[in-house]
């Protein structure tokens, strides 16, 4: 058992190395509990009032990108110090080293969750808004996100464990299944939420056909997920809730790095310029348009790998993409459509 591996490892550590241990593992728990609990929230009162209270516009774009950075660096900068601390202890054995391992992935989804909530529907953040949500609507769809994100790193977490035998079937079943079930239920209730907001709202008209579509599919795969799930078909449930999760969550992150890139191009624009930009202008302009392209393309096959695709087979048609096409006397390849 757990307890049985730790009991063993600690019975073949010396005194002295245990002390040298100790002092080194005890420093970086120090620095990471200090950057948690005091760094962090320390900084993100200090940049939002130097937001609210700061004239230049160029340094407040500056200062919205860096509050919104800080939501997620800062976190995982401590988490890591922490995670590190704990893996110099050598009294883990074979179940630990395994959580140990699989821990920053886990982590990673639950603070990147919740980065995502705040930077979507909270105006304490103030960068990455999907839509203008107030009052109880917006820290609901907040907490919902946020939820998502713990939901994904738990059912991460139970097909690790299962794929090392380490979590009996059955178990796996229970878990998964009340993963799945209580993913239907708030992804559905995220959708609902989001469609009511649209009619409210004032967006661009490709900005509503895209999040029309998106809260279409989610609200349809919500419903059929449980349906599939409880009639027998137990991976094809999980398959199709979770892997939409994980893609809309790809989205969302997708969305909020090109507002943060928009927020700081700005700001070069307004230090660069001492006239005022029209926003749309900005946005029109080649280097986000070049941004947004590049976003599109890389997001290309991390949504196919997503959905179960294989890293030989992106190998395969990279390597062909670079190998080219004739198209009669021409060869057609990658480096020389970019070059065109």
């Amino acid at each position: 058992s757990f307890s049985i591996e730790i009991k063993n490892k600690i019975s073949g550590i010396s005194l002295d190395t245990a002390a040298g241990i100790s002092i080194n593992a005890l420093f970086w728990l120090i620095v990471g509990g200090a950057i948690l609990f005091w760094f962090y929230p320390t900084s993100w009162k200090k940049i939002r009032e130097m937001v609210v209270s700061e004239n230049n516009n160029y340094k407040v774009n500056l200062l919205v990108a860096a509050n919104n950075l800080s939501q997620l660096f800062l976190p995982l900068l401590g988490i890591t110090s922490i995670l590190y601390a704990i893996n110099l202890i050598p009294i883990f054995g074979l179940r630990g080293q395994l959580i140990l391992d699989a821990a920053p992935v886990f982590l990673l989804y639950i603070v990147a969750g919740r980065w995502l909530a705040l930077s979507l529907f909270s105006n304490s953040v103030r960068a990455g808004q999907l839509l203008e949500i107030e009052g109880p609507r917006a820290h609901l769809a907040t907490r919902i996100v946020y939820a998502l994100g713990v939901l994904i790193a738990f059912d991460f977490l139970s097909r690790i464990l299962l794929s090392n035998n380490f979590l009996s079937l059955n178990s796996y079943s229970v878990s998964s299944l009340l993963v799945i079930l209580t993913l239907s239920l708030l992804v559905f209730r995220l959708s609902r939420l989001l469609s009511n907001s649209l009619a409210e709202l004032k967006l661009s008209e490709n900005k509503r056909m895209i999040l029309r579509i998106l809260v279409s599919v989610a609200t349809y795969a919500s419903l059929v997920a449980p349906f599939v799930t409880i009639f027998g078909f137990f991976e094809a449930g999980r398959y199709l809730i979770v892997n939409l999760s994980i893609t809309f969550f790809l989205f969302g992150v997708s969305y909020v790095l090109y507002d943060l890139f928009i927020n700081i191009f700005r700001a070069i624009s307004l230090f660069s310029n001492s006239e005022a930009i029209n926003q749309g202008d900005e946005e029109k302009s080649f280097l986000p348009i070049l941004v947004a392209s590049g976003i599109v393309l890389i997001n290309l096959p991390l949504i196919f790998l997503i959905w179960g695709g294989r890293l030989a087979e992106l190998e395969i048609f990279w390597d062909k993409l670079n190998e080219g096409y004739s198209l009669g006397s021409t060869q057609i390849n990658l480096s020389g459509f970019v070059s065109l």
